[in-house]
């Protein structure tokens, strides 16, 4: 899935297509790169939350996550806990 994202950011790169540029003078300088990049992280960062709370409903739980993340429980601590 990843991969698809990473394929069609860098298509609409190659064509001119997306907002990215390779200069700090496209990017209006330091001080907003810096802020864009700050801003990039922020946005990824919330939509990693909600996706991964999305996984964990129970249609989503038992489709996708679970058999990603299979939960593994070691002797040690299954006794531990006894």
């Amino acid at each position: 899935m990843c991969s698809l994202a990473a394929g069609a950011v860098f298509e609409l790169t190659a064509r001119g297509q997306s907002g990215i540029v390779f200069s700090l003078d496209d990017a209006g300088g330091w001080a907003t790169a810096f802020l864009t990049a700050i801003a990039a992280v922020a946005w990824q960062l919330v939509w990693e939350y909600y996706w991964h709370r999305l996984m964990h409903l129970p249609a989503f739980y038992r489709r996708f996550h679970k058999v990603c993340f299979p939960v593994r429980v070691s002797v040690e601590s299954y006794t531990h806990y006894a």
